[in-house]
């Protein structure tokens, strides 16, 4: 579907390995380092991953 949609293999299988992480809450924690390196608070993986893929619909 992702490809069918304008997106590469390797940008479609990405995505997705990085979806069956976030299912399995392997990346669902932030840490204060975050924090200290960006000067702001952290986001989690879902945030970051919904915020990339709008940016990447805008693109089209």
């Amino acid at each position: 579907m992702l490809v069918q949609d304008g997106w590469s293999e390797e940008e479609a299988q990405h995505l997705t390995e990085m979806f069956v992480l976030l299912a399995r809450g392997t990346a669902a924690r932030t840490t204060d380092d975050v924090a200290t390196v960006l000067g702001r608070a952290p986001r989690t993986f879902e945030d970051f991953v919904l915020r990339a893929t709008a940016a990447k619909a805008r693109q089209r």
